[in-house]
């Protein structure tokens, strides 16, 4: 619960269950999923770590709702 950054390289292996899983970690505040593919759905997922201030998800393939989601993350500083 400690983990404050995880980089994942090839991030098209993540389930859904992981990204789940992200909220679980209270303190993660830097998130960068290389070649992640990342959806509206995975977005979701990411928009309850509430203390994330960088998020990185080249590749992404999202929406303006997907956006809005990741929007209300009260601390997020920097979106790539």
């Amino acid at each position: 619960k400690e983990v404050g950054a995880i980089q994942v390289l090839d991030a098209t292996a993540c389930s859904i269950k992981a990204f789940a899983a992200l909220k679980g970690l209270p303190n993660l505040r830097k998130l960068v999923l290389n070649r992640s593919g990342v959806t509206d759905k995975e977005l979701a997922e990411i928009a309850g770590c509430g203390q994330l201030r960088v998020l990185i998800i080249p590749e992404a393939q999202v929406t303006d709702a997907g956006v809005a989601a990741v929007e209300k993350l009260p601390r997020l500083e920097a979106l790539d």
